[in-house]
């Protein structure tokens, strides 16, 4: 595998993207990306769409509209020849600087129904004007920033073999100027059902403050390489199952349980020092391969919820995770159906460290709702 690839990109598209991302400070938004791949596997964007047509977001999803996507590739490529690469998307103000492992089944899909392996991802954060991090929000629902300090940082994702989820080393190469695609984009054949917004141009240049970033590579499900800033728990003795109550009346939600003291003798929070190493380290690996979609709800800066629905979306296993100052720990785990909650209970504070055993209590109770 090539050790690094340059996105090119023109510099329109990458200020259509920042603008997109500045009119949804709240929520999640994105759209495709459009262009060819050389005989070296490296990506030239020409085109960079916003989303359109019958589009689901929130502040932690996005679904862009199937059909919108179709009409699109099917535009290009016999008007211009071009190709999808991919797509990108934001995550505004959640702290998250990778794909999520919801993210790269996304990016699986989409590749194998354009029967190609390479995929590119560019992903959207908001940052301060100094290019640090902006510090993460209390709590949903996410607050806009009007303070005119905050830049968007934009960085590319390379997957040579997505199927596989390797991932390489990737960097922009910005192409001055305006995209002769979008130039010409008028010429395009779509259908009428579809609005002029998919293709809209940036606005002011208020809302094009960008930064750039870069992106290692990854091999398989993880990074390459050890990381060593959080260490993870050693292995506990006889792990033994969690206590399951008995369905219930509905209990306090998420948000209410972050502000309730835990019981005598358990683990004391302090704030996660990296919310993205910390999403790597210890919720990815659980959320890979379950099967279920999931929501991303950040809660402060101590403590961080994963919401997973469950079929039709009849019940949902709400999964809160904690820091101690050295090892994660499970917070709160509950499942809350239609008038009804069932949560989990720890028989001492050394159960709160089987993060995977409580994640898989709650995927099997949610399948049996």
């Amino acid at each position: 595998m090539t050790d690094h690839y340059h996105i090119r990109i023109y510099e329109s598209e990458l200020e259509t993207i920042c603008d997109e991302t500045f009119e949804h400070q709240d929520i999640e938004t994105g759209g495709g990306l459009y262009g060819l791949f050389s005989h070296g596997g490296s990506a030239t964007v020409f085109l960079a769409t916003r989303p359109a047509g019958q589009v689901v977001r929130s502040e932690a999803t996005l679904e862009l509209d199937p059909e919108v996507a179709r009409a699109m590739e099917n535009g290009m490529w016999t008007t211009f020849g071009l190709q999808s690469l991919g797509m990108w998307h934001s995550h505004h103000w959640i702290g998250l600087f990778e794909p999520s492992s919801g993210d790269l089944s996304r990016a699986r899909g989409l590749a194998a129904k354009a029967e190609r392996l390479r995929h590119v991802e560019i992903l959207a954060n908001f940052v301060n004007g100094e290019g640090t991090a902006a510090p993460q929000r209390p709590r949903l629902p996410w607050r806009r920033d009007h303070s005119g300090d905050a830049v968007v940082r934009l960085t590319p994702f390379f997957y040579p073999d997505v199927a596989r989820s390797e991932r390489a080393a990737a960097s922009f190469a910005v192409i001055p100027g305006e995209s002769p695609i979008r130039k010409e984009a008028a010429r395009l054949e779509l259908p009428s059902g579809i609005g002029p917004g998919l293709l809209r141009e940036a606005g002011s240049q208020a809302r094009t403050r960008y930064q750039l970033g870069t992106s290692t590579a990854r091999r398989g499900s993880g990074p390459v390489g050890e990381r060593e800033d959080l260490p993870a728990r050693p292995a506990l003795e006889e792990p033994r199952t969690p206590a399951r109550p008995a369905l219930e009346e509905p209990r306090a939600p998420a948000a209410d349980l972050a502000a309730r003291p835990g019981p005598a003798g358990d683990p004391r929070r302090e704030p996660i020092p990296d919310p993205t190493v910390f999403l790597e380290k210890y919720l990815n690996p659980l959320l890979h391969g379950s099967g279920h979609m999931a929501e991303l709800c950040p809660m402060g800066d101590q403590l961080i919820c994963v919401v997973v629905r469950g079929h039709r979306h009849r019940a949902d296993f709400r999964y809160i995770l904690a820091w101690d100052g050295r090892y994660a720990f499970v917070w709160a785990a509950s499942i809350q159906a239609h008038r009804q909650s069932l949560d989990w209970v720890p028989r001492g504070p050394e159960e709160r460290y089987l993060l995977r055993e409580v994640f898989e209590w709650g995927i099997q109770n949610l399948r049996g709702q």
